[in-house]
């Protein structure tokens, strides 16, 4: 393998893309404004469980995609943000302030991915001395809108980027690497290692424990690879052993039921709804089909021409096997329990599966022209990534911008009647105007710490009850409780309505008078924006006498 000093001239061109990735993830940090306006899921229950984490309690309950990576990087950056802002404890800091620890680690995985993007294309051109296809493969992230959008979401998918950037690696080096000096024995514990930590982030890297299984050449480093996973995966999802039954049972559901998240009804498929979701996800990804059908048919061209001159099967055949595979088997995963972004993995595979087939091609074709070839496909293949991918983000940021700024203007005018307790809070469902509801979302992925945070909720939000209309039930916190464990007479209460309707308004009061203190509720409109749907009313408790 030969290895290529980086020089200083280099450095410029390996920077372009991390620093636009930077840039990108800086504007969806900015645009999307407010989180509690609109995404307090799954934001806040991560917040919450950081926060339960950075308290060194490791028995936290929101386990379900696992996501303990992210809760990992939340409890470890609110701890760092907090040396800095002293006055107060970090509960209490959080609390008040959500929205700056949400963006604090927003901002750090922004850089972690333009560090592990950077070094993606170092160890690329160190291996291969090729600078196109170095910055070839660092545009891994700029296949789809959704590995560009996640830069603003704090959910799992925010360090795929980086978690794949490092399976890349490992890959690169695999096929530059002499195969006399290729150590598969070390090669087994490295992808148990990514696979255990992106197992450990969300289930929908499933498929990628078929890449090993492909790429290493025998059973012995298989098994061992296997073995090492079940430890890893044990060791970066810690709190799941903790909580295993809860675990395992919501996994069972979801493999035993036909409809999202364990719903439905039994059975591993429902086969109408799966046809269905088979037809629509390659027209949502369409380059990554493009990838998958080039590797197909160059690789068997190449597999026949190997088993012609019976050659052995090489690295370069099977890292395509196994990219394919991996590919297929996340189609059908997505279209079982479906939402596009169920596709990231793979979308962040689409690059490496490209360079792949310019390879493939290469050594089918075996000419002079092969430097021309594998030079100029990747500046082909990479200018249109670039051309598709560029107007779609930018219409995409300027949509959430428009959103978002409707939104804020809606919320800076309701902030001061919001700010007087007591308050009953009707929210929709992804967020709104009350920051209470955020902090009450998060309480209620909180498990049995969310009696603790609900105390300290309580001195700095007091008096406020939430009316979930989804269930039809009244919250204090975290805890489920009656009109006539709230109400008392002659009081006037804040009512904020997130999806105001005459009906919902019904619904809301009618729900309040049947309280059994023959209290009767009076409203009274202060406030209705037209833009978000938002109202605010004055109630007033009334005793009602019966002469």
């Amino acid at each position: 393998m030969m290895k290529t000093k980086l020089q200083n001239k280099h450095v410029v061109w390996l920077l372009i893309l991390p620093l636009v990735i930077l840039a990108t993830g800086l504007l969806h940090i900015q645009y999307t404004g407010l989180f509690f306006l609109r995404s307090v899921d799954p934001e806040y229950a991560y917040l919450f469980n950081g926060l339960i984490l950075a308290h060194f309690h490791p028995d936290i309950q929101y386990t379900g995609h696992p996501g303990i990576p992210v809760q990992c990087m939340v409890a470890m950056v609110a701890r760092t943000a907090h040396l800095f802002r002293p006055g107060q404890p970090l509960v209490n800091d959080v609390l008040q302030n959500p929205e700056f620890y949400i963006r604090a680690v927003l901002y750090t995985s922004t850089v972690l991915q333009v560090v592990t993007l950077f070094l993606l294309g170092y160890y690329m051109h160190r291996y291969s001395g090729n600078m196109i296809a170095a910055v070839f493969l660092q545009l891994t992230p700029f296949t789809h809108i959704i590995t560009l959008e996640v830069a603003g979401r704090l959910m799992p998918e925010l360090v795929m980027g980086s978690i794949v950037c490092c399976w890349l690696i490992l890959l690169v080096k695999m096929i530059y690497e002499d195969h006399e000096l290729r150590n598969y024995k070390r090669y087994s514990l490295l992808f148990a290692v990514l696979f255990g930590i992106s197992l450990a982030d969300k289930l929908t890297f499933l498929p990628f424990f078929l890449l090993p299984l492909i790429v290493l050449p025998s059973w012995k480093f298989r098994l061992r690879f296997i073995l090492f996973s079940l430890f890893f995966f044990m060791l970066f999802a810690f709190p799941v052993i903790l909580n295993h039954k809860v675990f395992f049972r919501w996994i069972f559901n979801i493999f035993t039921h036909t409809g999202a998240y364990g719903g439905g009804g039994r059975g591993i498929v429902d086969w109408s709804e799966f046809a269905d979701h088979v037809k629509v996800l390659p027209g949502n990804t369409p380059i990554l089909l493009i990838t998958l059908l080039s590797l197909v048919i160059l690789t068997v061209l190449y597999l026949w021409k190997q088993r012609m001159q019976k050659q052995v099967l090489d690295i370069h055949a099977r890292i395509s096997l196994a990219l394919i595979a991996v590919i297929v088997v996340q189609y059908l995963m997505a279209a079982k329990h479906f939402a596009f972004h169920y596709m990231t993995p793979s979308l962040l595979i689409t690059v490496i599966g490209l360079f792949i087939s310019t390879m493939l091609f290469d050594r089918l074709l075996h000419s002079r022209a092969n430097k021309r070839i594998t030079t100029w496909i990747p500046v082909i293949f990479g200018l249109l990534l670039l051309f598709n991918i560029a107007p779609k983000e930018a219409r995409h940021l300027k949509h959430i911008r428009e959103v978002t700024t409707i939104r804020t203007e809606a919320y800076n005018r309701l902030f001061p009647m919001l700010n007087m307790p007591p308050k009953i809070i009707c929210p929709s469902y992804y967020g709104c105007s009350a920051t209470e509801y955020a902090l009450t979302f998060g309480l209620h992925e909180s498990g049995r710490h969310g009696d603790f945070l609900f105390k300290e909720m309580q001195k700095l939000y007091p008096e406020t009850y939430l009316y979930l209309p989804w269930g039809r039930v009244f919250y204090e916190g975290n805890r489920e409780t009656e009109p006539a464990m709230f109400l008392q007479p002659y009081t006037v209460y804040t009512l904020y309505i997130a999806d105001y309707s005459d009906e919902q308004l019904a619904e809301i009061t009618g729900a309040l008078n049947t309280n059994g203190k023959n209290l009767y509720c009076v409203t009274k409109e202060i406030y209705h924006s037209e833009a978000t749907g938002e109202a605010i009313f004055l109630l007033q408790t009334q005793q009602v006498t019966h002469e």
